[in-house]
C-alpha cells in the first residue's frame, strides 16, 4: 500500500510543473508590421542604356618615364603643373625638366 501511496504522490508532484505552466498568461501580441517606404521605382527610358566602366581606364593617369617606368601623369598648365589622377600641385617642374614628357595630344613630341 506504501508503495502505491508513493508512486500516486510522485505522479502528482511530476504533473505540478506543468500544470503550472498552464496557468503562465499567454505572452504579448506584437503589433501588426508596418510597411516600409522603400526608394522609388525607377523605369527605364527605352533606348538608353548605361556604359560599363572600363577596367583599363586607370591606366589614363599614368605615363611612361625616361627610364621606361610608369608614373603619375602631370599635366603642365600655364598655372603651374598638376597630377592629373587628384589634382594635386607637382611643384618640381623646374627643379627635375626631364622627368616630365612633353605631349601633344596623347603623343610624345619630338
Amino acid at each position: 500500500m506504501f508503495r502505491c501511496v508513493a508512486s500516486w504522490l510522485l505522479g502528482g508532484i511530476m504533473l505540478l510543473p506543468a500544470t503550472a505552466r498552464a496557468a503562465d498568461p499567454a505572452p504579448e501580441q506584437l503589433p501588426p508590421p508596418r510597411e516600409l517606404a522603400g526608394p522609388p521605382v525607377v523605369m527605364p527610358v527605352p533606348g538608353s542604356f548605361q556604359m560599363r566602366a572600363n577596367r583599363y581606364d586607370v591606366w589614363q593617369y599614368y605615363g611612361v618615364d625616361r627610364y621606361n617606368q610608369w608614373r603619375p601623369r602631370v599635366i603642365a598648365a600655364p598655372y603651374g603643373a598638376y597630377y592629373l589622377y587628384d589634382g594635386s600641385p607637382y611643384p618640381w617642374v623646374i627643379t627635375h625638366p626631364l622627368d616630365v614628357t612633353p605631349t601633344i595630344m596623347g603623343t610624345p613630341y619630338r
